[in-house]
């Protein structure tokens, strides 16, 4: 089976290729000349240099692929053209290389996130049938992109999954949570005291992987093209649950004090500026302050399960210690 892969020298992308791998398999991977490949050692696959800026290559990417797996984002930026320019413009010429190649694809599968539909409305996970609501502009560039993809459901078989955090061994954005566990003195942003809580699906890398390979598994038919599935773990988490797990896999007992979110949100604006100066994205801005501020991230995969007989293999405190192994092995921490 012939696959293009976008984003596949990735945290994600590069899991991918190696499961495809073990299934004898050498996908397409669309890189730019300045790609790390340090993840992709000991994998096979065949480079297409270009980006999703350059329709010329995209077209040289796509031609005679049976099945597109795009990955490729923008997860970190200062102002919505920050995220647009590759989540929404990119995907769409993407799209674009694939109608005017005249072929027939059998999938179009798109890596979303639980952004674009934003926090939960109330405790309850989010699911199919809640109306979307993104609160940044990450969220609002990956929702945009689907609605680029979804123009085009009646001419390629489309499914989008939207993971919640997705953590893992190679991942950089997670690491934070180890690194702030191992100071042993963790804040927590609240709106009020430690019974206040909040909580948060996640998944980890290896599960979300075997979810993308299991949309090979099955025809995408003309009446759920464009559908989109929420897919996590089994777990709800709470946040000071999170570093409690990286903290016991380091075998640190973290202790907690509260920060009221209207002293983080200044610290954002500042950050927010800074970063549009010296064009660089700092983990916190205000951007990322829109997506501190709910209390609940929380997704339910019931619908994919069923239909794609999908179960997340790992539990959380199986991948955090994994994750932490993977990160002490690697000098991460």
């Amino acid at each position: 089976m012939d696959i293009l892969i976008t984003g596949g020298s990735g945290f994600i992308g590069s899991g991918l290729v190696a499961r495809l791998n073990q299934e004898g398999i050498v996908p397409r991977l669309l890189l730019r000349s300045t790609s790390s490949l340090e993840h992709l050692a000991g994998c096979q696959y065949e480079r297409v240099e270009g980006s999703l800026s350059d329709l010329e290559s995209l077209k040289r990417a796509v031609s005679g692929v049976h099945s597109v797996f795009h990955l490729a984002a923008s997860v970190a930026g200062n102002s919505a053209s920050d995220f647009s320019k590759t989540n929404t413009d990119g995907t769409a010429l993407l799209i674009r290389a694939m109608l005017e190649s005249g072929q027939k694809f059998e999938r179009f599968v798109y890596v979303s996130t639980l952004a674009a539909g934003g926090p939960s409305i109330t405790s309850d996970p989010r699911n199919e049938a809640n109306p979307d609501t993104p609160v940044s502009e990450y969220g609002r560039s990956k929702k945009n992109a689907e609605a680029a993809i979804l123009a085009y459901r009646d001419r390629i078989p489309i499914v989008i999954l939207r993971p919640p955090m997705v953590y893992g061994p190679r991942d950089r954005a997670t690491l934070l949570f180890a690194k702030g566990a191992q100071k042993r003195w963790v804040p927590l942003p609240r709106t009020g005291g430690f019974s206040h809580t909040k909580t948060y699906s996640q998944i980890h890398v290896d599960d979300l992987v075997e979810a993308l390979y299991c949309t090979l598994s099955k025809k995408i038919d003309a009446a759920k093209s464009g559908q989109f599935y929420y897919v996590a773990g089994d777990e709800i988490i709470r946040d000071r649950d999170i570093y409690i797990q990286y903290g016991r896999a380091l075998g640190i007992e973290p202790k907690f004090f509260l920060i009221p979110t209207s002293f983080i949100a200044p610290t954002a604006w500042m950050l927010n500026t800074l970063g549009k100066l010296r064009g660089k994205a700092f983990p916190l801005n205000s951007d990322k302050m829109n997506e501190i501020l709910p209390d609940h991230w929380t997704c339910s995969s019931e619908l994919f399960r069923s239909e794609f007989s999908f179960r997340p293999k790992l539990s959380y405190e199986q991948g955090i210690k994994g994750t932490v192994k993977w990160y002490l092995e690697k000098g991460w921490l």
